[in-house]
């Protein structure tokens, strides 16, 4: 990462005292410390959401690739799917939305750990609905 005043060379931006911060493509948009488990277990362990992502991000380029030219399978759309299920609970946002499916008094007894095991039960039952808009579970 690196800082430029705008309007110097090599910057981007607006002149005018403003600055621009460069940063790689792969480091944006990223929340460090989202996931994390402070004490893991053989329900919830530390590593919980690469084995959740692993079941579809490797395959998922090329399940896009196929459904853009048409040559998609049955397991393509799968790969899709799982990633569509998988956004709710890899939103930074997904703490205030349990807070407000279980009122204020039960959310006030969670900790961090439990935030993430509803992160991993979320994904692993989905057919909870508790996440769909209108539903009522």
């Amino acid at each position: 990462m690196s800082l430029t005043q705008a309007g110097a060379p090599g910057s981007c931006g607006t002149p005018g005292g403003a600055f621009v911060v460069r940063i790689r493509a792969d480091n944006v948009a990223i929340q460090n410390g989202l996931y994390d488990v402070a004490e893991p277990g053989p329900d919830l362990r530390g590593d919980f959401p690469e084995q959740l992502w692993r079941q579809y991000e490797g395959a998922l380029p090329g399940a896009i690739r196929a459904l853009e030219n048409g040559s998609y399978t049955q397991n393509d759309w799968l790969t899709v799917l799982l990633h569509v299920q998988a956004q709710s609970i890899r939103h930074p946002d997904f703490a205030r939305a349990v807070h407000e499916h279980i009122g204020s008094v039960a959310a006030a007894a969670l900790g961090p750990d439990d935030i993430q095991a509803e992160r991993q039960r979320t994904y692993e039952t989905p057919e909870s609905g508790w996440l769909v808009p209108g539903s009522r579970c």
